[in-house]
């Protein structure tokens, strides 16, 4: 069975939407404000999707 993450870092973001490191750095900080979570918590996928309006089926098949 393989395994998949959960959390996603803004590699991740920047892959996916194509913007600059910086703004997946930015976009991750408003998420966590928008989701009420404390500088070391992180954000899920499932919670990117959410905020950004992305189906998370269009973007599994890139989870490690």
């Amino acid at each position: 069975m393989k395994r998949r993450r959960v959390s996603i870092t803004s590699d991740d973001i920047q892959f996916i939407t194509g913007k600059s490191k910086r703004y997946a750095q930015n976009l991750i900080g408003k998420m966590k404000e928008h989701y009420n979570k404390e500088k070391h918590q992180l954000i899920t996928f499932q919670e990117f999707c959410e905020y950004s309006g992305i189906k998370y089926n269009e973007i599994e098949h890139l989870i490690d």
